[in-house]
This record gives structure tokens, sequence and C-alpha cells, in this order.
């Protein structure tokens, strides 16, 4: 499938076939532990999930304590709606991936796309 290229805002055009992947948005939810205390977890926001378009961005290699960690980006788009405030205290569920919202735009301020950049959160440990 060719990648979603947005250079002008007359080329946002949304056309259904690249949304093909249903994602989940969620965001940080504090459930009380009845200790007075809170338990960090993740719910899932208003309408979602929601079909997505999902390509590679970038990705690299950084070697901390000697240890390889990779770490990949994808750009993932999604239709826009004004009601939904997506930043970048989200992530994003696709399967069993987790990405962590990094960037949020609503390229030329067409308002006909929500562009996400979400880091992949991976296994530490060695790449190979």
């Amino acid at each position: 499938m060719p990648s979603f290229q947005i250079t002008r805002k007359e080329d946002i055009e949304p056309f259904a076939e690249y949304f093909d992947r249903r994602i989940t948005i969620q965001a940080p939810n504090n459930t009380p532990d009845g200790q007075g205390g809170f338990t960090a977890g993740w719910a899932p926001i208003a309408n979602s999930p929601k079909w997505a378009h999902m390509e590679p961005w970038k990705g690299r290699v950084l070697f901390e304590s000697g240890e390889p960690f990779a770490h990949s980006y994808e750009r993932i788009l999604i239709r826009y709606k004004k009601a939904i405030n997506i930043n970048v205290t989200m992530r994003v569920v696709y399967k069993t991936r987790i990405f962590l919202i990094r960037w949020v735009d609503v390229p030329g301020q067409a308002r006909k796309v929500t562009e996400i950049i979400g880091e992949e959160i991976q296994a530490e440990g060695d790449v190979a």
C-alpha cells in the first residue's frame, strides 16, 4: 500500500482503504486502591477503538550500559474528530503492540485526519 502523503491542505483526502487497522487510544486512569492511594492503569477514551492507517516512521538502536535497546516509531493516521483531544499523555494499542504518543498534529489544519507519532514499547535487552 502506498504511503499516505500530505503535501498541501487540498491533498489531504482520507480514503477508506487507508484506514485498515483497528486501534484503541488509551488515557491514564488512576483507580482507588481502597487504602487511600491509587493504582495506575489505562482506560480507552471515548470513540475508541478506531480505524487507523499505520506505517513505520523511523527506528534506531541505542546502547545503554553496553546493552542495545531498539526504539521504533510509527506514523498513525486517524480520521479527525473535533470532540477527541488526543495528547502525549496517552497511548495507542494495536493488537499486542503498545505505542506511547510522542507527537500529535492535524496536518494543514484541514480537520480531515489526525497524525500521531508513537514510540513502540519493546522488551529490553538484545535486539539480535
